[in-house]
């Protein structure tokens, strides 16, 4: 719970870059001891999330603009592939898992829970390509991920426009199990690239040129 609710704040924004937080931060949000939050920050350090201050707390390192494209650029030649590469491959349990899945990103984005909506979306596309028995590939989509930032993601709230991007969930997993790779895979480059268009934008926080997706 500690490490989904650290990663949501992340990738959403909501923690400034360059800023140190004490392990407090996050301990007295989630009504946990430090413990939980400690164990959690140590697993994002690992990936990248964010740099640990000794004796201090954990900031959240800068991304620049070209970064981010990157990460995108990334996440279309790797992930989008991966998708096509899937249909017809899922078992019925992945069917299902799937599905449940879907639903809830679209449940969570209709509720505003945004925590509730990254970490189902995390698992959605996680599940959808892990038919393809490459744990190299699901972790390597994971980190693209998490290494994103989604700087509007909290200003659309329960929005349609988020509503209609919880959808799109559903609309490639029709294609997968059916058997339609190219079908797939368009659908997978247009998820992808609203994600880039609709969720990051161009902000400015206190005087920080920051972008995302």
């Amino acid at each position: 719970m500690a490490r989904a609710a650290i990663r949501a704040h992340i990738i959403t924004g909501q923690l400034r870059p360059g800023v140190i937080y004490p392990v407090s931060y996050f301990a007295s949000r989630l009504g946990v001891s430090a413990t939980p939050v400690r164990e959690a920050l140590l697993d994002l350090s690992n990936v990248g999330l964010v740099e640990l201050a000794r004796n201090k707390g954990f900031r959240i390192p800068k991304l620049s603009e070209h970064e981010l494209d990157e990460i995108f650029e990334l996440r279309l030649m790797v992930e989008a592939p991966a998708i096509s590469h899937a249909a017809s491959k899922l078992t019925r349990e992945d069917e299902r898992e799937c599905a449940r899945l879907a639903t809830n990103i679209e449940d969570c984005a209709a509720r505003g829970d945004l925590v509730g909506f990254l970490e189902a979306d995390r698992n959605f596309h996680a599940t959808l390509i892990k038919p393809l028995g490459n744990t190299r590939l699901v972790r390597l989509v994971n980190e693209l991920r998490d290494g994103a930032r989604l700087w509007a993601l909290p200003d659309l709230g329960n929005s349609e426009a988020l509503q209609t991007s919880a959808r799109e969930h559903g609309e490639i997993l029709r294609a997968v199990v059916r058997g339609d790779p190219e079908e797939a895979y368009r659908l997978a480059v247009r998820h992808l690239e609203h994600t880039r268009g609709l969720w990051a934008g161009h902000t400015e926080r206190d005087g920080i040129h920051l972008t995302g997706g």
